[in-house]
């Protein structure tokens, strides 16, 4: 039941990265949203649903960007969050808690407001290894060409909300699984290429892609008939 929750999670937060990291490449905005106040403090300032944009006047890029801003605070001290709520922008002031290294947190659970909703059709698989393939699935909904060109196109690997593709377990069996339900071409993870070389199905043509741009140019490369410029893994060493 523990790895049956884990994996939910895991495939979850796989589609909302997945989303973000897609927009993105067409050319929207994700922004940072409160998901939950857990803190006392924040629990006083905060709604579900408000939008973070600065902290002390400072605007923030990501979440990555929010927790550099906050460990540079020290802990205990007051805060301005401008936020937008309901469309309205405001600022809320809090004093902030201990985050056990030097630093503050806020005491919210953060995630992702994207301009549209996103929903996935897929049911009975877990894990994170489907980012990738949520994104590219994304960005052919919504772009202006069919990504794969007709071509029968598969892969796998992890996605993060900056668009880079991580590595993932059980490759070999997926590159066997998508040939033999009729895959022309499989892209994976560069981290996985130790992993691939030497285990392609014959006729499987396999390209490694590191970020989502590089999945996106390879199926341009696909869709024009030049499969052989991709890059693959024999033209990488083992990592």
């Amino acid at each position: 039941a523990q790895r049956e929750e884990r994996s939910s999670q895991q495939m979850s937060s796989s589609q909302e990265l997945a989303g973000v990291a897609a927009i993105e490449a067409l050319g929207f905005s994700a922004e940072m949203e409160v998901v939950e106040a857990t803190g006392e403090a924040a629990a006083r300032v905060f709604e579900p649903g408000d939008i973070l944009k600065r902290i002390n006047g400072i605007a923030l890029d990501d979440f990555d960007h929010l927790l550099g801003v906050l460990g540079a605070i020290a802990p205990g001290s007051t805060i301005e969050a401008e936020i937008r709520r309901d469309g309205s922008p405001q600022t809320v002031t809090m004093v902030t808690e201990d985050d056990g290294e030097g630093g503050s947190r806020m005491g919210v659970i953060v995630g992702f407001a994207l301009p549209f909703e996103v929903t996935f059709g897929v049911e009975g698989i877990g894990g994170s290894s489907a980012g990738m393939m949520f994104a590219l699935g994304i960005v052919d909904k919504l772009g202006p060409v069919d990504l794969a060109g007709g071509h029968i196109v598969a892969g796998t690997g992890t996605i993060d909300q900056d668009g880079r593709v991580g590595a993932i377990g059980g490759i070999q069996q997926k590159m066997i699984g998508a040939y033999r339900d009729g895959a022309e071409y499989f892209l994976a993870p560069t981290d996985n290429c130790d992993q691939v070389r030497g285990a392609i199905p014959s006729g499987l043509k396999v390209t490694r892609v590191a970020t989502l741009d590089e999945a996106l140019n390879a199926l341009a490369a696909i869709r024009a008939g030049e499969p052989d410029t991709l890059p693959t893994c024999e033209s990488v060493s083992d990592r």
